[in-house]
């Protein structure tokens, strides 16, 4: 069947066809912060995007996306690629748990991952892979790689050359200019260079499967709120973004044998207030600083946005950390905190380890300090990380190509999903996901 048949088909309403094996080829793409609501009604945000549109109305989309607890960008990109919870692979927070370091490194390394990733399961199928700024895959088996990596101090810059595929990065500065990735300030430039990267791979060497981080939509609600220029400029560049890596699918020949997943890691809340669960447990002798700086802890709360994790050194300190934290709550006119408990975060698969959890309320994010107010404003203007439930933490999900049927709306779907789905239409194993292929939307 030509392109100009199926086209009238789905002019005249009908159905795609059921093809004869699946694709061989995914796109997935990732818009960090992407709250469903953004494609869903675009004219409400202001935006316009009409390449999403048109993937939209060309295969199949979610009103929304639950994901993993924390919601955070870490752990909700981790599961994307293996689609079970942190619990069980690995990656539990954005950085890792060193409560005497102020600026811990980051879960950057693939090997820290515990679960079978969509890279691995298409290795082992003999398929070729591509990362572009994605979260934890420093060391990755991808054969076209340029990770997301940063020094957490910022003290360096030109790092992607060692840890990005021999010679890749060059070539790509050669052909788009130097700079933009390293560059800690223009978060829109990073997403121009990230694309750069991601068209060069696919135009150049066409990969089975590729995944591709774009960053600035967060960075901007972040930043500036959820309602601003700031973010309505942002997502429109990513709609652009996506049409530009769209487009080098048709450059490279390969856009009818390919699935485009468009996706994200976390919806976001808007925030005033910065809660610091660590003071009052300072307060209570179960931690000793020097200036700003935890140098001994019995009691330690591990922020990760709008959530925490309290960890104990000897859980007889359990109901002294507790009670810290409740008196602080109770004095407060408005509670900004309440307690996860360890069976909740079992049944949400998040912090093993963790003696019990915190979740900020009321405009509130969690901060790290230990010393100063219990809360006090936030500089921050939007935040994410709280419970999955919370709707707001929902982000989407459109998907369009081969194997894909047109039209079908699927409502609510769990994060878990995704990456079974990826593996269905490459046709490779995920064997430690928790999730199932969405089968419905398959043809």
């Amino acid at each position: 069947m030509n392109l100009r048949t199926r086209r009238s088909l789905l002019t005249a309403g009908l159905a795609w066809p059921a093809y004869a094996a699946p694709p061989r080829r995914v796109v997935l793409i990732s818009l960090d912060g992407l709250r469903p609501d953004l494609y869903l009604n675009p004219v409400k945000h202001g935006l316009k995007l009409p390449n999403l549109a048109r993937l939209m109305a060309s295969g199949s989309f979610a009103t929304g996306v639950e994901g993993v607890y924390p919601s955070v960008t870490y752990p909700s990109h981790t599961t994307l690629i293996t689609g079970t919870v942190p619990a069980r692979h690995g990656i539990f927070g954005n950085e890792q748990f060193r409560p005497e370091d102020p600026r811990p490194p980051w879960y950057f390394e693939h090997r820290q991952i515990k679960a079978t990733t969509l890279w691995q399961a298409a290795r082992a199928a003999g398929l070729t892979t591509a990362g572009v700024a994605w979260p934890v895959s420093v060391g990755a088996p991808v054969d076209w790689l340029i990770p997301e990596y940063f020094d957490t101090k910022r003290q360096q810059k030109n790092v992607f050359r060692a840890v990005s595929t021999p010679g890749l990065y060059e070539t790509i500065e050669r052909k788009f200019g130097a700079g933009g990735l390293d560059d800690f300030e223009d978060w829109a430039d990073k997403d121009v260079r990230i694309t750069d990267c991601a068209v060069h791979i696919i135009r150049e060497h066409k990969p089975h499967f590729t995944a591709i981080h774009l960053i600035n939509g967060d960075h901007q609600q972040h930043e500036t709120g959820l309602e601003t220029a700031e973010v309505r400029a942002a997502f429109n560049a990513l709609d652009q973004h996506v049409g530009r890596i769209v487009t080098a699918l048709d450059g490279a020949g390969i856009r009818k044998e390919t699935a485009v997943v468009v996706t994200g890691d976390h919806g976001f809340l808007p925030v005033t207030k910065t809660v610091n669960p660590n003071v009052p447990l300072h307060n209570a002798g179960l931690q000793e600083l020097e200036g700003d700086k935890v140098t001994s802890w019995q009691a330690y709360a591990w922020a990760q946005g709008g959530c925490a994790a309290v960890h104990l050194k000897d859980p007889a300190h359990l109901a002294k950390a507790k009670r810290a934290l409740e008196v602080a709550i109770a004095n407060e006119p408005t509670p900004p905190l309440k307690l996860i408990s360890r069976q909740q975060l079992d049944q949400l698969g998040a912090f093993p380890g963790a003696a019990f959890g915190v979740e900020a309320l009321n405009g509130a994010r969690v901060g790290k300090a230990s010393s100063g107010d219990f809360v006090g404003p936030s500089r921050t203007k939007g935040m994410h990380g709280y419970l999955p439930t919370n709707p707001a933490m929902r982000t989407g999900l459109i998907v369009s190509g081969l194997g894909i049927r047109r039209g079908v709306v699927l409502g609510l779907m769990p994060m878990v999903d995704i990456a079974p789905t990826i593996g269905k239409l490459l046709g490779v194993r995920l064997p430690m996901a928790t999730g199932k292929p969405i089968v419905r939307m398959l043809s």
